[in-house]
């Protein structure tokens, strides 16, 4: 059950926005989850510094995921092959 859950949240994930919003979007949610509370607590500096880690985990932890689940994914951009010759 718990693999059948993973799999549909990943696909989910994958395919309901572009990798690039979605690395973008798990950037700035890391961001402000980590970086607020330390704003408040410790400072801006502490905000920067953990707040960027988290933003950057939580990207990592995304691409993971859409790496794990669809091996072969190589984005909407890449319909054409690179072989495939150009009319001219």
């Amino acid at each position: 059950m718990t693999v059948a859950l993973f799999q549909s949240l990943a696909e989910t994930l994958v395919k309901g926005m572009s990798p690039v919003l979605a690395v973008v979007v798990f950037f700035i949610v890391g961001y402000v989850i980590i970086g607020i509370p330390l704003q408040f607590t410790r400072g801006p500096g502490y905000r920067d510094a953990w707040g960027t880690v988290g933003g950057i985990f939580a990207a990592l932890m995304y691409l993971t995921i859409l790496f794990a689940v669809y091996p072969d994914f190589r984005g909407p951009a890449a319909s054409h092959s690179p072989t495939q010759k150009i009319a001219h």
